[in-house]
């Protein structure tokens, strides 16, 4: 009922105002919800699955699909085109806990987001999910045609509080997606690496990429 409230309040206030700063906040503003509305909706399944503290092998295909499903309204909103690849038929992982997986692409998202956002040299952000399994491993590629990170860099992004993220200030007019705490990849890292998984700055091997992510996880035995 209140989402419905807000949609037709924003949809009226849109129609009303005539000053292009203003509307741009509020543009923001239903940007932020829609996000906030997708997100909340994929941590509330992930949760309640996690609630069990059962592990479970985790079908990739299917969980990769769901998270970028329940955030299309957020992809579409930041002109982000998302393309996946699947190269083998059963792409499961070893025993994780659902919501693991929900920490993993979320915070990889946002990072590629923000790094898309960075690059002034593009209007349309593209973001590459390639998973195949290789013997008794699966591997996913998280890639993004962002401002790209450097090399003398790709080591500490996974330290803690190491942000590449710009410094808010006075002139950003959008800092919701130009700050972070720098804990994201570490977050990840540690995931990955409690399942003896490994994760790394890549060589993206599509050369329309600019960055990418290689995590390495044991398959389901």
């Amino acid at each position: 009922m209140l989402v419905t409230i807000f949609k037709s309040r924003i949809k009226f206030l849109k129609k009303k105002i005539i000053d292009a700063l203003i509307l741009g906040k509020v543009n923001d503003l239903e940007e932020a919800f829609l996000a906030y509305q997708s997100y909340t909706a994929y941590f509330r399944a992930s949760v309640s699955q996690n609630a069990k503290r059962e592990i479970t092998p985790i079908n990739l295909k299917t969980t990769v699909n769901s998270f970028f499903r329940q955030i299309e309204n957020n992809t579409n909103k930041a002109n982000i085109e998302i393309d996946k690849e699947y190269l083998n038929q059963y792409l499961i992982t070893c025993p994780m806990h659902p919501s693991e997986w929900l920490s993993i692409l979320f915070n990889l998202y946002t990072n590629s987001k923000k790094a898309i956002r960075r690059n002034k040299s593009i209007t349309d952000g593209k973001i590459l999910v390639k998973i195949e399994k290789i013997e008794t491993e699966i591997h996913i590629e998280f890639s993004d045609n962002g401002d790209g990170i450097s090399n003398d860099i790709k080591e500490k992004v996974f330290l803690p509080f190491y942000t590449t993220s710009n410094p808010v200030n006075s002139e950003e007019l959008d800092v919701k997606d130009n700050s972070g705490t720098g804990l994201g990849l570490y977050i990840v890292q540690k995931i990955i690496n409690s399942y003896s998984g490994v994760i790394r700055v890549s060589s993206p091997s599509d050369e329309n990429y600019s960055t990418s992510f290689k995590i390495i996880l044991p398959a389901n035995a």
